[in-house]
């Protein structure tokens, strides 16, 4: 088993990878942040290749970005440009992520890369149309990837969490009847704190 040497933190926000990357130093490990934005192919390209460069290799991603702009509005009422950004964000810039990672584990000695799902993907929340079409849709690039990339050793597992209390979820503590339809679709009934 390897080592992980250090640490990469990326978000659209340069402030919040930061922060990211700072938590990491504070319990002791090696962490450097990076503004990407992960629909921007281009981007995703960049910082990837900077972290190979840096490290010598690039051994694991986790495609973890996520945006919910979902704002319990019905499906037919639901706006294109708003289905596009979420999508552009939690679909493709997993596959982005993914891809431009695996390309590098490809050349090298293999890898690891996880993808965060939801259980939206599984049970639709109403009022969240594009979120649980496009954390249905990281479930099969998730599948896809796994059967495409495990003779070459790389690993692609996904994780599909239910809601956690982030900031990007806090919001629905304002909308108690988007709280309570969440809380049903989880089997403690609960929503608990994230880090």
């Amino acid at each position: 088993m390897r080592k992980a040497r250090s640490s990469q933190s990326w978000d659209f926000k340069a402030d919040l990878a930061e922060a990211a990357a700072q938590e990491v130093k504070d319990l002791g490990g090696k962490a450097s942040a990076f503004q990407v934005d992960v629909a921007d192919e281009t981007a995703v390209e960049k910082a990837c290749a900077a972290v190979a460069e840096q490290h010598g290799s690039l051994d694991v991603m986790i495609c973890a970005a996520g945006l919910l702009l979902d704002r319990g509005v019905p499906a037919v009422d639901y706006l294109v440009s708003d289905w596009n950004r979420l999508m552009d964000v939690n679909l493709l810039g997993t596959l982005l992520c993914a891809r431009s990672a695996a390309r590098r584990m490809l050349a090298g000695q293999g890898g690891s890369i996880v993808t965060v799902s939801s259980m939206n993907a599984f049970r639709a929340v109403p009022g969240c149309v594009a979120y649980n079409a496009a954390k249905a849709g990281v479930i099969s690039v998730t599948q896809t990837l796994a059967i495409e990339l495990a003779k070459s050793n790389i690993r692609v597992n996904g994780v599909a969490p239910a809601q956690i209390e982030t900031p990007m979820t806090a919001k629905y503590k304002t909308m108690p009847e988007q709280k309570k339809i969440r809380a049903a679709g989880i089997p403690m009934g609960t929503v608990r704190k994230g880090p």
